[in-house]
């Protein structure tokens, strides 16, 4: 309603619950708030035992901004990221140690509960989190 009588160019709308995401797309809702999914994303930073968390989704770009937590147990720690069968759907685009900010590079080294962050298009949420050890 919005575009046509008022010739708004975007608009935004509040979600109640994120599982209607793609009704507001439909009727043409350019940007969607969820804060339900906001909170969620919050708690599961702060849960032990989950590495895996998404961020933020970058609608228009097709992509999510995730981050995991490399457990100890991981199959990739002491491995450089060109030594680590990354999927091509995704991105590493930093890794905090110890409080310093890595930009990782081909020979940076994955060490034990590294948080890294990456962009990955939806099919490559799983792949990711293969790759690098974690689990939901």
């Amino acid at each position: 309603m919005a575009k046509k009588r008022f010739k708004v160019n975007r608009t935004i709308a509040r979600l109640n619950n994120p599982k209607n995401e793609h009704i507001f797309q439909r009727l043409g809702i350019d940007i969607t708030v969820s804060p339900t999914r906001a909170i969620l994303s919050l708690i599961e930073a702060e849960l032990p035992g989950t590495p895996f968390v998404s961020l933020m989704t970058l609608r228009r770009a097709g992509l999510e901004i995730m981050e995991v937590r490399v457990p100890t147990d991981s199959p990739i720690v002491g491995k450089t990221l060109s030594a680590i069968n990354l999927p091509r759907s995704g991105n590493i685009a930093l890794i905090i140690r110890d409080k310093e900010y890595i930009f990782p590079t081909a020979e940076t080294q994955i060490l034990a509960n590294d948080e890294v962050y990456a962009l990955v298009n939806p099919d490559g949420e799983d792949a990711l989190r293969n790759a690098l050890g974690s689990t939901r």
